[in-house]
């Protein structure tokens, strides 16, 4: 069971491979019930809204 995953988007910490991550996540989405697509959730304006300091992290998560 995944406890934790965590995001390194600009690939600072590591190198991050989105599409391995994305293939990832759709190979395990049927376990987990509501989840949306991979590109829903991150090519969103909710991200870059978030990250940019226009909404909360609440808001972020009503509109992914």
């Amino acid at each position: 069971m995944i406890r934790c995953v965590m995001f390194d988007f600009g690939s600072v910490l590591i190198h991050f491979d989105t599409q391995k991550f994305y293939d990832f996540l759709k190979s395990h989405q049927y376990q987990i019930f509501g989840v949306k697509n991979p590109e829903e959730i991150f090519y969103s304006t909710a991200i870059s809204d978030f990250e940019l300091g226009f909404i909360t992290t609440r808001q972020m998560f009503e509109r992914i």
